[in-house]
């Protein structure tokens, strides 16, 4: 009946539906008949806790050797989200645990951790139990250092890793429950869950069937916690019923039946009466049955005094106590549910001796506090640990207090919780400075020099030793005090939450929460005086961290997506760090400005944004932001004008290999940068017509990244070599280099932008390629030639379908803001070629394609915008309407004329198609004119191939280069 936290004072009473569900279940996986979810929902109180664990004991009774177990695990309430991988470590180690009596030795290592240890080493924990994620966590360390170091993060390589790490998590958990019997798991008070936690869950949730493990959460659904990540869990838990992965129900009131038989094991002599009323008073709730029952005295009768609110019932057991012992109550409850002695003496300023033997008393004579074992981040304090009776109790306690109270408490519970034998040895003063032991931020410079030694919390100064050693779990107790500290604490609660943001994404790959630590600096520093020295500083940091974990998945004004507003935290970061007057931070602020107006607001805005980041940095003269934000501009400028982008693309190469300050250093922001305008180079010059240089740079860059440790732009480089490859008719090697990029990202795990590309890359080039030629074929075969070719066509035609259903799923998923369009019209292209005539699929070409032009009128993606016009006159001709076609594809030619060569768009067969059109619209004297056109491309890129036999092929192999030659369907 009662919550976690409780002690039950009576016999489970039997939720006979809900155990009869969970026996079914049990049953089930037992069985072999494959697993499932259930969550057990219900408000505060209804007893969600007690039934999870009445069916764990049940079960534990009954288990035979080896014929089925029940692992349990809970969500802690008094950290939320920011607690890495908590809930899985905990059910890790328990079916670690049950594997060593089988083979002892093999996670003895592992099982050494307890309390503090395995949660702060969760990390090393999981490395230890899952085959190859230590490799992963490491990589994606790596990654992540690089991308914070600059406040820029390598695009779309780093939300893969920690995607990657939850399915290999995922992996190792079921392949434990695999060698053991079929298991259920418990998890309670699922509301708390951590974002990583959340991941690996949803991953499992989605493997559940066929395989011998059931899975049953506990949700509360009421409000009742202040803190924790609720809102988004039952988001979460709405979309995994919705689409059928578990199954929700509802835990309400006790039946009168389970109320009679509670009335009868509290008080046997109670009239039979007494139940029915308490039912029609309490509604069943089972935490107003209990506390009647525990007011019920036998001389009461039939007379049940139902509180009209549980503020009653905790008022009535307060007064009896003192002022001290109410004032100790608050404070402990203003710590949390659960609260320490020692705390509670620090903050009142009495003797911790005198506390203890109060609270002691307390727990003894009043129903209100229990003791408990402490949390594991305190269990080397020198205090006694008490839990209140029930949560709704706590939360009652806690809002007695006054706003200022409740803030001037949790500061000094804040400074308080920073003193303590960290190492067992003694106490010591903690500062709440999360700055690195070299003293400098994450760029490498001065905070500033404002050390956080000193700075008083409500009168309390924090000065001592780093918080460095100090365990997760307490530094984020820490930190949820500091929160709520008021503006006393706001400068500290920046600090430690921003180290907890930085740890978070770089330790344990934990991104979700590493964006909410980010956020409440952010919230902090806001709320500091204009005046404070070291705000604008601090503003630029957090920004910076918080839009580079973020970046993989901004998706600009498609749709909302959770999370910030990223153009505006951008504006905001960059009038900082004009304040600032730090050249640097101004560099990087409007570099960091301009992408987020690509997402945003569209290509043009943020090309003049990129601009004046490289004119800064040609004023401040540092090659280092010079470099990289000339990279940045050449890139997005190319989707523009490609003879810009080629410019600042080589002048960047030039710079790159001339000065040692760049190539002649291992940072990895510049070896990032560099790869990236390596490739950008290649591929520009490919699009520029100039294919065997643009094959011979993209072939020397994907080998040189395929050496390197990280990899992390091999998707992108990849993508570029097979457009080149595809371009000069080697579609063998073309599909041969998508397939390593799909294989790598598989294997990394996780939706990715670029995934997504290639994979539709690779559809578009199944339908693109001419059938194969068997030249041994005995020509009295030709019928049989044909129809095998036909049925090799109508079999690639099939696959490709496939893959670009998947792969536009997977870009609604992501929505790079520049590979969206792309993606789309390939959609379309395939879905064009799969049909002979007019129905669903050319309609459904249509739509997509049309989308595709309204999006780049505003995003200003003209290359899209230009292919988008093509293929609806192609579209249209398909259709019928020869005149609407004909002004798609005068569209298409007149903004092709007025911008030139464009990115990822071949200008012969934007001048060809739109040749077709034409001639079918009996205008042959404008048909002819743009044929001749395609073919002097043709032939200007043919003239700068090197290589016969790559030429040859360039001209012979390519069915769209036959068909210019040939003149198909425009005639004489």
């Amino acid at each position: 009946m009662a919550e976690t936290g409780t002690v039950v004072r009576t016999g489970f009473v039997d939720r006979v539906e809900h155990m009869d569900e969970l026996r079914s279940l049990m049953a089930d996986v037992t069985a072999g008949r494959g697993g499932r979810a259930i969550v057990v929902d219900g408000a505060s109180g209804m007893g969600k806790s007690a039934l999870l664990r009445a069916f764990e004991a049940e079960a534990d009774a009954s288990r035979g050797a080896d014929v089925r177990r029940v692992v349990s695990a809970r969500c802690q309430p008094s950290i939320g989200s920011g607690l890495h991988y908590g809930a899985i470590v905990d059910l890790l180690l328990q079916l670690a645990q049950d594997q060593e009596v089988k083979q002892p030795g093999v996670f003895r290592r592992l099982l050494s951790f307890t309390g503090q240890g395995a949660v702060r080493s969760a990390p090393e924990v999981l490395s230890a139990i899952v085959p190859g994620l230590g490799a992963l966590f490491n990589l994606g360390k790596e990654v992540a250092e690089a991308s914070l170091t600059s406040g820029s993060m390598p695009f779309d390589s780093l939300l893969p890793f920690q995607q990657g790490a939850a399915t290999q998590i995922v992996d190792a958990l079921l392949d434990l429950v695999r060698q053991g019997p079929p298991t259920v798991v418990l998890i309670d008070d699922i509301q708390y869950g951590d974002p990583s936690s959340l991941l690996v869950l949803d991953r499992l949730l989605r493997r559940l069937p066929g395989e011998p493990l059931g899975v049953v959460l506990s949700h509360t659904t009421d409000g009742a916690y202040a803190e924790g990540p609720g809102s988004a869990v039952e988001d979460l838990l709405h979309d995994w019923a919705k689409d059928g992965l578990l199954r929700r129900r509802v835990l309400k009131g006790l039946p009168q039946d389970a109320v009679a038989e509670l009335v009868r094991s509290r008080h046997p002599d109670a009239p039979p009466a007494l139940s029915e009323q308490l039912s029609r008073l309490t509604a069943g709730h089972a935490v107003f049955v209990t506390l009647c029952l525990e007011e019920w005295r036998p001389d009461d009768g039939l007379v049940v005094e139902l509180p009209r609110s549980l503020s009653r019932v905790v008022e009535d057991r307060l007064r009896p106590l003192t002022e001290l012992d109410r004032e100790l109550l608050m404070i402990g409850a203003t710590q949390g549910e659960t609260f320490l002695s020692r705390t509670v003496a620090e903050v009142k300023g009495v003797p911790h001796d005198e506390v203890m033997e109060r609270l002691r008393l307390i727990a003894a004579q009043h129903r209100l506090i229990l003791r408990t074992e402490p949390p594991g981040w305190a269990r080397l304090d020198a205090s006694d640990c008490y839990r209140f009776e029930h949560s709704a109790l706590w939360g009652v306690v806690y809002d007695q207090q006054t706003p200022q109270q409740l803030r001037s408490r949790h500061a000094r519970i804040a400074a308080a919780l920073t003193s303590g034998p960290l190492d067992g040895a003694g106490a010591g003063r903690v500062p709440l400075d999360s700055t690195p032991q070299d003293g400098t931020s994450l760029d490498g410079t001065s905070l500033d020099g404002v050390p956080l030694d000193g700075v008083p919390l409500d009168g309390v100064p924090l000065d001592g030793v780093p918080l460095d050693g100090v365990p997760l779990e307490r530094r984020l107790e820490i930190a949820r005090h500091l929160r709520s500290g008021g503006t006393e604490s706001l400068l500290a609660s920046a600090e430690v939450h921003y180290g907890l943001a930085r740890d978070a994404a770089m330790e344990g790959l934990s991104f979700a929460e590493a964006e909410r630590h980010c956020e409440e600096v952010i919230k902090a520093v806001r709320d500091l005086p204009e005046h404070e020295e070291s705000r604008d500083r601090r503003l630029v940091q957090a920004v910076e961290l918080l839009l580079s974990l973020t970046e993989v998945r901004w998706r600009g004004q498609h749709q909302p997506a959770g999370g910030p507003d990223i153009d505006v935290l951008a504006a905001e970061a960059e009038a900082a760090a004009r304040r600032c007057r730090i050249p640097e931070l101004a560099i990087r602020t409007t570099l960091l400005r301009g992408k987020t107006l690509l997402a945003t607001q569209g290509l043009v805005p943020s090309l003049d944004k990129l601009r004046a980041a490289v004119e800064l940095a040609e004023e401040h003269g540092d090659p280092v932001p010079l470099f990289v934000a000339r990279v940045e501009y050449g890139r997005q400028v190319s989707k523009r004008r490609l003879a810009d982008g080629l410019a600042q693309l080589r002048e960047a190469e030039r710079m790159y290999a001339s000065d040692p300050r760049l190539g002649g250093t291992g940072d990895p922001v510049l070896q990032h940068a560099r790869n990236l305008g390596e490739m950008q180079l290649g591929i520009t010059l490919f699009d520029s017509g100039h294919l065997s240089e643009a094959l011979t740079r993209l072939s020397r860059c994907v080998q040189r990244l395929r050496d390197e440790p990280l990899k992390a732009e091999l998707p992108i480089a990849l993508n570029y070599l097979a457009q080149v490859y595809t371009g000069l008719g080697a579609y063998g090697e073309a599909e041969g280099v998508l397939r390593e990029a799909l294989d790598f990202e598989a294997d990394r795990g996780g939706d990715s932008g670029w995934h997504a590309y290639n994979q539709a890359l690779l559809a578009h080039l199944l339908v693109e390629q001419p059938a194969r030629r068997d030249a041994e074929q005995p020509a009295q075969h030709d019928a049989e030639r044909s129809a095998q070719h036909d049925a090799e066509r109508s079999a690639r035609r099939d696959q490709a379908l496939e893959l670009i259903t998947d792969a536009w799923a997977e870009t609604e998923r992501t929505w790079l803001a520049n590979l969206v369009p792309i993606v789309r019209n390939l959609y379309a292209e395939i879905l064009l070629r799969a049909t002979d005539g007019p129905g669903e699929l050319l309609d459904q070409a249509d739509r997509l394609a049309v989308a595709t032009c309204v999006e780049t009128r505003r995003s200003g993606m003209i290359r899209s915008e230009i292919a988008a016009h093509s293929l609806r006159s192609r579209i249209l001709l398909r259709q019928g309407d020869t005149a609407a076609a004909q002004d798609q594809a005068r569209q298409a030619v007149r903004i092709l004329d007025e911008v030139g060569d464009m990115p990822a768009l071949r200008t012969e067969e934007v001048l060809y198609h739109s040749a077709v059109v034409r001639a079918a619209g009996d205008a042959r004297e404008e048909a002819h004119a743009l044929l001749e056109r395609a073919r002097r491309e043709v032939a200007r890129k043919a003239d700068l191939i090197t290589g016969d036999v790559r030429r040859d092929r360039f001209l012979t192999q390519i069915p769209l280069n036959n068909a210019i030659r040939e003149g198909e369907g425009i005639g004489h």
